[in-house]
């Protein structure tokens, strides 16, 4: 997810320890052609200040989890 959201900001991004591992962070998501997007609200994986935040997942990096 870090990875992801540095590549979509352009910026380096470090995610708080422990928001990147709780399973209740990755409750709103789409899913479309293109991929996965997780949708997290303002604090829970970013600092408060960043605001609500979207990370698209490429389908190219969880094909394989599909199969």
């Amino acid at each position: 997810m870090q990875g992801e959201l540095s590549k979509q900001t352009g910026q380096q991004v470090s995610i708080a320890p422990n928001a990147g591992l709780d399973p209740v962070n990755y409750q709103n998501f789409a899913v479309t052609n293109d991929g996965v997007i997780f949708f997290f609200n303002p604090g829970e994986l970013l600092p408060e200040a960043a605001g609500p935040t979207q990370v698209l997942v490429p389908r190219s990096a969880i094909d394989s989890m599909l199969a």
